[in-house]
């Protein structure tokens, strides 16, 4: 079932555009973060593809998803804009195509606290809801080491839960490193 667009006639919610900058340091932070799990991931699924005592259609569910889930990061680092699309339930992305490859630019973003909730609430649809998916295959063929991975995967992104925004610093090597931000208690 395809994603429906919200449409509440109480509250018209519209589409929030990320600002570039920011998108592109949490793309790419975001996959700096978790690179090493999807990696541990493809790898394991790829042995386990030439085992035909597993189901081929499990196997299939958990590439697709870590697919979705790279194709995600690839386009919030990469695309010329990425919108924030309010859905019935939660927040998707929308990526229009995508730019060259460009250099980081070293320095500091600060996520826009107005924009922090809507963010982390798609992330958490189109990251959470493929890994949910790879979590229960993984369990379900016995594959601890994806499994593993993908809950490695779940940590980092439950450490978002809670921001009222987001911080990520780009060093000179191109290497950011993104920081939830809390309310102080």
């Amino acid at each position: 079932m395809d994603a429906v667009p919200k449409e509440n006639s109480d509250i018209l919610q519209k589409e929030i555009v990320v600002p570039k900058d920011v998108a592109k340091a949490l793309g790419r932070g975001l996959r700096q973060r978790i690179y090493s799990s999807i990696k541990d991931i493809t790898s394991t699924i790829n042995n386990l593809d030439a085992n035909p005592e597993l189901n081929e259609k499990r196997i299939t569910i958990i590439k697709k998803n870590i697919k979705r889930i790279t194709d995600i990061l690839n386009g919030l680092e990469k695309a010329k804009e990425v919108r924030i699309v309010p859905l019935e339930v939660g927040s998707d992305f929308k990526f229009s195509e995508e730019t060259e490859e460009e250099t980081p630019t070293p320095g500091e973003v600060i996520m826009d606290e107005s924009i922090t909730r809507k963010f982390i609430d798609a992330l958490s649809h189109t990251i959470r809801n493929p890994l949910n998916l790879v979590l229960g295959q993984a369990e379900t063929i016995q594959a601890e080491e994806i499994y593993s991975a993908s809950m490695q995967i779940t940590e980092i992104m439950n450490s978002f839960t809670d921001a009222r925004s987001i911080k990520m610093v780009t060093d000179t090597q191109g290497n950011t490193t993104i920081t939830p931000i809390r309310a102080s208690s």
